[in-house]
């Protein structure tokens, strides 16, 4: 009796579980799902937004480019130092240099 309570109560709730749902499809339904959802049209997709974009940036080197480089003056001041047999330091050599392009 243990036995068939159990199994009853297995099945039922099994079959609780399972309340799946059907869809009735034509052929024009199955199409539209066959293309939002098949791997091959989502890669052929991806393929056109590709080409769309190499088209863009195709038509866009006819268009006019300017390139430029600015580079800020350099600017380099050096001072050298040297002391004398008495001890007192003197700077003979000052050197001051600007460079740009």
């Amino acid at each position: 009796m243990k036995k068939i309570n159990l199994l009853m109560l297995l099945l039922g709730s099994l079959s609780l579980t399972t309340n799946a749902e059907t869809y009735v499809l034509d052929l024009q339904k199955s199409i539209e799902i066959a293309k939002e959802k098949s791997y091959e049209m989502l890669t052929l997709y991806q393929d056109l937004l590709i080409a769309d974009y190499n088209l863009k940036s195709a038509n866009s080197q006819f268009k006019t480019h300017v390139d430029l480089q600015l580079t800020t003056p350099d600017y380099k001041e050096t001072v050298n130092r040297f002391q004398d047999s008495t001890g007192i330091y003197f700077y003979p050599i000052k050197e001051l240099s600007y460079s740009g392009t």
